[in-house]
Parts: C-alpha cells; sequence; structure tokens
C-alpha cells in the first residue's frame, strides 16, 4: 500500500492534505509530487481534479526539487502526505508568517517535548536556541532561490503548539493515535 493512501477515517491520508492546503485559501495551484512507485495516488489526485507532477522517485527530498525546478515555481507551500491532521488555518498562518519574515524557507515545528507528550516517535529534530524541536516537512520555501542553488539560504522555524496537528504517520500506532485525535476533533466541534 502507498503511505499516500493508507486511509485516515475511510479517506486516503493525501486526500486529507489536500483539502487543507485548499481551504487555507492561501494557494493558487495544488500540485501531488508522485513518482514511479506512487501511481495509484497520482491516480487519486487526479481523480480529485488535483495537478500531479511524476518526479524520478529517488527520494523526498529529490523528488521535491525536482518538482520545484521543472514547474520553475516560485513562493511553494510544502506538505508530505503523512500530515493529515494539519488544519487549514495553520496552513493559512504559516504563508503569512513566511511572508512577515521574509526568509527563504518556513518549516512548521513542534516541540520535542510536546510530540513525546503525544505518544508519538520524533523523527529528526533540531536545536534551535537551546531547544529541541521536530520539523515535520511543513514549509514555505521560495523555490526561486532554490532553481538558483544558493547555498545557505536563510532558513526559519515556526513553532507550533499543537503537536496533534502535525503528526507524522509514520506508524500503525501513529495511524491509531491521528484517527483517536480526529475523532476527539470532530466531537469537540459537535460540543460547539
Amino acid at each position: 500500500m502507498e503511505k499516500p493512501m493508507v486511509k485516515l477515517v475511510g479517506k486516503p491520508m493525501v486526500e486529507w492534505v489536500a483539502q487543507s492546503v485548499i481551504r487555507s485559501g492561501r494557494v493558487s495551484r495544488v500540485i501531488v509530487c508522485a513518482s514511479p512507485n506512487t501511481l495509484l495516488t497520482a491516480r487519486h489526485a487526479k481523480l480529485l481534479g488535483l495537478e500531479v507532477f511524476t518526479a524520478s522517485g529517488r527520494g523526498y527530498v529529490e523528488d521535491l526539487i525536482e518538482a520545484i525546478k521543472a514547474l520553475q515555481l516560485g513562493v511553494t507551500l510544502v506538505l508530505p502526505s503523512d500530515t493529515p491532521l494539519v488544519r487549514p488555518s495553520t496552513l493559512h498562518t504559516l504563508v503569512s508568517e513566511y511572508f512577515k519574515r521574509g526568509v527563504a524557507s518556513l518549516t512548521l515545528c513542534a516541540p520535542k517535548i510536546d510530540v513525546l507528550a503525544l505518544g508519538a516517535e520524533p523523527g529528526y529534530c533540531v536545536t534551535v536556541s537551546g531547544r529541541e524541536l521536530c520539523p515535520v516537512g511543513i514549509s514555505v520555501l521560495d523555490g526561486r532561490r532554490l532553481q538558483a542553488q544558493e547555498s545557505g539560504v536563510d532558513e526559519d522555524y515556526l513553532v507550533w503548539r499543537d503537536p496533534a496537528e502535525l503528526l507524522n504517520v509514520n506508524t500503525p500506532s501513529e495511524l491509531r493515535l491521528a484517527e483517536r485525535l480526529l475523532g476527539e476533533r470532530r466531537h469537540a466541534k459537535e460540543e460547539l
């Protein structure tokens, strides 16, 4: 099973992510970067009316760079398909903050201590001003600078205090956690 097609409450994760991007109101086009390894994902994205770019399949970062360069993208909002709980309002805030800060790249992260408290396994972490932060791969970046292959581009982090929203679903236990968190979110909406 292709990871983007893993279902969360009956809907593939890639669909949850695409809907959040569209509902954020901050993008002019949604492009799903697929590869020869994710043909079902590409087909599903096309059925949803989304644009699909098929990269070579060398790896997440390599395929992302390939897509940005081939499509000559400027400012680009990037989300991996395994972050299905991110809210549209969070993406809106991230893009707004990117333009305020004027950096080449702004990445959402959660404090490592919050990720652990949630019961998730932090993947990659960085230390910023003495704090351990876990970037989740949700970023805004300037594709023009990437295309120019500038080294040492300004990179910054936006710390988000809701690690549940930034959950990377990488394991069956994290999928169960995402299902529980989504259920709690829906229940909280019903109570409003």
